[in-house]
């Protein structure tokens, strides 16, 4: 039973977690959050921006989908 609590915690965690990326899609967070803490120099890098947001969108996919490797039935 404790397993099966801990392992829904998880999950509800990891995909509430990983929907956060939404918010650069949907929200204009320029001067806000991280992106308020960059120069306009960093900011304006191309390189930097891919990077960035390669980064957080493939991070919200892992953990997305990456709690149901703890699941038994499914491996």
């Amino acid at each position: 039973m404790k397993n099966k609590i801990a392992y829904w915690i998880i999950a509800i965690f990891s995909i509430l977690i990983g929907l956060y990326p939404l918010i650069y899609v949907l929200v204009n967070m320029d001067g806000q959050g991280l992106l308020g803490s960059k120069n306009p120099e960093v900011l304006s890098n191309k390189v930097w921006q891919i990077a960035f947001y390669s980064h957080i969108y493939f991070g919200g996919i892992s953990l997305l989908t990456g709690w149901s490797q703890f699941s038994k039935k499914l491996r």
